[in-house]
């Protein structure tokens, strides 16, 4: 248990240590990133499955400025100050919700929440569990993606149909930085094996073919990060890898680009069966953060899922529920023990006498032996069988 704690607390510690470098980090390049100019977004669309053609091919960035995502959470509780700070991006678009949101649970989501207290409890605690009002964002005008029909989609592969390929290039100050074609709406498959439950019915998909399962998905969201060297460029955070410069771990991967699933609503007879009406893409959003955001630092020590391990509470309190199990584990083998100690003490201790027990019945066994049967024996030939 005190082996256990003592790792679980040295790794913790140096969690925090490397976070709060970044943030030190960060605190410097905030002003430089949170005054850039014409931040824009250029996209070009293109390819089978359009509804109608693309009107309107830019769209601008604007400043975003919020808390970070372990302030007034249950996550952040006995964090210093100094690893709490102010994070900016620019986004466009819908507001991004990232896969990792849901781990962090606030200690009061309105001021409503936070004045309803009881009487005597301190004031100055309530007003720091109130969480700042987050901006809204606009989505992307009609036209700017357009809508994508899932009956046109063009086969590429064997195991991927696509309909609508993007193209999206973003300015900033002097620098353009273009992004690979991706496509808006994609029709992927893959090996499910047969079994009691319908697994591809339960992630939204529909078998063909036997074991094959296809999932119907579209775009959600482009997040990239950047550096700046001189200029803005692209940050590979990954050398091995084409496009580790997105903001979704993804197993180290680094995303930029992330889909969502999509619904099937045809029936069973349908050939190939798709999701009613065409893929809407308004609520797309499009975020660039600076490679120096202190967030893609704890992605990185904590392997995604942003947890420095339990504080000194938590550890106590699992020392404590160790140490109760350990005891009662114990306590069983102690107490037959004892019985079987306390049984042998009143008859006498057989195992002290074992041998001389066990000697004393060999002995008599052959000593009352018919001794006729052993006259002979030493003469006995093959011939007398």
């Amino acid at each position: 248990v005190v082996s256990f704690v003592l790792a679980r607390s040295q790794w913790r510690q140096k969690g925090l240590t490397e976070y709060a470098v970044a943030v030190g980090t960060w605190v410097d390049c905030f002003p430089t990133f949170a005054s850039l100019d014409a931040v824009k977004l250029h996209a070009t669309v293109t390819g089978p499955g359009l509804v109608y053609p693309q009107n309107v091919t830019s769209a601008d960035f604007a400043l975003q400025v919020e808390d970070d995502p372990y302030r007034n959470t249950e996550e952040g509780q006995g964090f210093p100050d100094q690893l709490f700070y102010k994070a900016a991006f620019y986004a466009a678009g819908a507001r991004i919700d990232y896969p990792w949101a849901w781990r962090f649970h606030p200690l009061a989501t309105s001021v409503s929440d936070a004045a309803d207290v009881t009487e005597g409890e301190d004031d100055s605690k309530v007003q720091t569990t109130v969480l700042p009002q987050q901006p809204a964002q606009d989505p992307f005008p009609v036209g700017f993606l357009p809508e994508v029909d899932y009956g046109q989609l063009q086969a590429l592969t064997r195991t991927l149909h696509v309909g609508g390929w993007v193209n999206f290039s973003f300015t900033i100050g002097s620098s353009t930085l273009n992004l690979e074609a991706m496509p808006l709406v994609r029709l992927t498959s893959h090996l499910e094996n047969a079994g009691i439950y319908d697994r591809c019915y339960d992630l939204g998909g529909f078998e063909k073919s036997g074991e094959t399962c296809w999932l119907y998905e579209k775009l959600k969201s482009v997040c990239i990060q950047v550096k700046s060297s001189g200029g803005w460029s692209l940050n590979q955070r990954n050398a091995g890898l084409g496009s580790s410069y997105g903001c979704h771990y993804d197993s180290g991967k680094w995303t930029p680009f992330e889909y969502e699933r999509v619904e099937i609503h045809s029936g069973p007879g349908t050939v190939w069966p798709r999701p009613d009406g065409s893929a809407d893409f308004t609520q797309v959003g499009v975020e660039v953060r600076s490679a120096q955001d202190p967030l893609f630092g704890a992605m990185e020590l904590t392997s995604g899922g942003l947890s420095f391990g339990w504080t000194e509470e938590e550890e106590d309190v699992l020392s404590l529920v160790l140490l109760v199990v350990g005891i009662a584990l114990v306590l069983q083998p102690l107490c037959i023990g004892y019985r079987r100690y306390r049984s042998w003490a009143k008859g006498g201790h057989p195992s002290r006498n074992w041998r001389r027990y066990r000697a004393q019945d060999t002995f008599d066994q052959y000593r009352h032996r018919d001794a006729a049967e052993m006259i002979g024996m030493r003469y006995e030939t093959h011939d007398d069988l």
